[in-house]
């Protein structure tokens, strides 16, 4: 059961720069793009959101801190940003349609 399962499409302004833990933890989104401007995400952003198929991270990123993608089912393929240099635990824990990482 998602918190806000009808919630689909999120536009991320330029002016943020930070994305808090959990910020959309059991959602319905399917898709989304991190603008270039976020160069900080929190724990388990995306946990449990099992509509999730495809994410691009801003390019600045240096860190896919726990949890980030944990049972994000329907994730199939993931592209992890040139200058992320940290990868931490349980990032893709249960993302059983995860096919292709491309580091």
């Amino acid at each position: 059961m998602a918190f806000c399962e009808k919630l689909k499409n999120v536009t991320i302004p330029n002016t943020i720069t930070e994305i808090g833990s959990y910020a959309f933890a059991q959602t319905g989104i399917e898709s989304i793009v991190i603008p270039n401007s976020v160069k900080k995400m929190g724990n388990s952003v995306f946990a449990t959101s099992g509509s999730l198929r495809s994410v691009t991270l801003p390019n600045g990123l240096t860190e896919i801190q726990d949890g980030m993608f944990n049972y994000c089912i329907s994730l199939t393929n993931f592209t992890i940003p040139e200058g992320v240099t940290r990868l931490g635990s349980g990032v893709f824990a249960s993302c059983d349609s995860l096919k292709s990482l491309d580091i």
